[in-house]
């Protein structure tokens, strides 16, 4: 008994240590994130004073359109999760660079991308 609280404990320790070591898991930390990966030089955000975009569109009411990529592409999460993952596989012309994304650190976006209203 003792051995599967033990090891309940590790595991608990080992997925804390995780998060804290990828550094992002919520929409929360979609901020912190879209300025660590420089996303601010081509896109503006709703909320900071960055100057607007000059390459890429702006992401405020991103949660609210329908389309995106110039209306080429439904707006669902799965279809955020292929552009993030690789911009050029999806649409060859674009000028987003292909970050080199994780898996949680799409889902931070996607979940961030939400709440943009």
């Amino acid at each position: 008994m003792r051995f599967q609280h033990t090891k309940k404990l590790m595991l608990t320790a080992c997925l804390i240590s995780s998060f804290t070591q990828i550094g992002y898991a919520t929409e929360a930390d979609g901020p912190a994130l879209f300025e660590k990966k420089g996303c601010l030089t081509c896109h503006h955000l709703p909320g900071t004073t960055n100057a607007p975009p000059m390459m890429g569109p702006s992401l405020n009411g991103l949660n609210k359109k329908h389309r995106i990529l110039d209306g080429s592409m439904r707006n669902s999460e799965k279809n955020m999760r292929k552009w993030l993952k690789n911009p050029r596989a999806v649409k060859s012309t674009t000028l987003m660079p292909n970050l080199g994304l994780t898996d949680t650190e799409i889902t931070t976006f996607i979940q961030y991308f939400k709440t943009l209203n």
